[in-house]
């Protein structure tokens, strides 16, 4: 396998050997790489960083190239942090405030209401 060098300036290639995963990418690093894995080895000595041709990884990082099931994951745990963090506050408040109101019994009130 060429080294990193090689893989980049001699013509911006990228192959994944078969029988090899990718284990980790790095758009941001000087140069952008992905390291693999052998499918049948999971020690840190078989691992090998390969250099992300730039337009590649500049492509990759600023354009939707995701799945539809990665951006529905995604945008799931965001969507259950907020609420967490929301739930969390709302749970100080009620705290400061001496009040016993159930975060997750006022949210089905509200939508049962649908409240504007």
């Amino acid at each position: 396998m060429a080294d990193k060098k090689e893989c980049c300036d001699v013509d911006e290639t990228l192959t994944i050997p078969a029988g090899y995963f990718i284990f980790r990418v790095d758009f941001d690093a000087d140069p952008p790489y992905c390291r693999i894995c052998p499918s049948d080895s999971y020690r840190y000595e078989d691992e090998k960083d390969l250099v992300i041709p730039k337009a590649l990884a500049y492509y990759l990082s600023t354009h939707d190239c995701g799945s539809k099931r990665m951006r529905e994951l995604i945008e799931g745990h965001a969507a259950r942090d907020e609420r967490n963090e929301i739930c969390e506050l709302f749970e100080k408040l009620m705290d400061k405030l001496g009040f016993k109101l159930d975060f997750d019994k006022l949210m089905k009130f509200a939508k049962e209401e649908d409240i504007d």
